[in-house]
């Protein structure tokens, strides 16, 4: 996600309710004090839903446009980590809903190939030791059973608590995954058929230097055996 299409926080968005309920309040007898005092504390808590609600709308409809998950995901200075936001394309690769993997972010982990999980996480460290890109493809189960690859990209920044911040997208590879796997065998049987070829090419060399140096030896054999002869008959003359 982008900072212009980041959520407005919950300070902005009191501070929006407030001028907009501001421009609508009349003016209030002392004696109404306490009563308006609550009526405006349950109508800036409206305005602050309604907002809310809004921006988590247009943000829903900006990343449906977006193939695969658009997250924003966290780590504390204590070490907890969970997400902050998740895009529905969610439950199209994992099988589970961004509610549920908000609340708890083991929920898409657990998905993850248990050979896998070691350098997926070695990742994540990497990126936040060093603010670099996180960029890491691995296999997940997911809860349909089915097996996929997912790319996770994200760009982290540190936060003024020490919080670690990533922004990013996790896509379905699978296809690109099964193709780079067809193009592998293919080339493995390829290189196979060289090696075969070859190998026949060396024997039928081989058997050709043999049949060459026969034909020499018969051939040696043959005026060795005529010269021989032409000699007996020079001496018998």
């Amino acid at each position: 996600m982008t900072k212009n299409s980041r959520k407005p926080s919950a300070l902005e968005l009191r501070q929006r309710a407030e001028v907009r309920l501001a421009q609508q309040a009349p003016y209030v007898f002392p004696a109404e004090a306490d009563a308006q005092r609550k009526l405006h504390e349950l109508q800036l808590q409206q305005i602050e839903l309604e907002m809310q609600t809004r921006s988590h709308d247009q943000l829903e409809a900006l990343t449906s446009a977006i193939p695969g998950v658009v997250y924003q995901f966290l780590i504390t200075p204590s070490g907890e980590c969970k997400f902050t936001y998740l895009s529905n394309g969610v439950e199209d690769i994992f099988g589970v809903t961004a509610a549920k993997a908000l609340l708890d972010y083991s929920a898409l982990v657990t998905f993850i190939l248990p050979e896998d999980r070691a350098s997926q996480r070695e990742a994540v460290e990497r990126s936040k030791a060093n603010l670099s890109l996180y960029d890491h493809d691995h296999r997940i189960r997911t809860a349909g059973g089915r097996l996929k690859w997912v790319r996770g990209r994200a760009m982290p920044q540190r936060l003024a608590n020490g919080t670690v911040l990533w922004n990013g997208i996790l896509s379905d590879i699978t296809e690109e995954k099964l193709a780079e796997k067809k193009l592998q065998e293919l080339a493995h049987e390829l290189e196979q058929q060289v090696k075969v070829r070859t190998t026949s090419l060396r024997v039928l060399a081989a058997q050709l230097t043999m049949t060459e140096e026969r034909e020499q030896r018969m051939l040696a054999q043959e005026l060795h055996d005529n010269l021989s002869q032409l000699l007996a008959v020079a001496k018998a003359s």
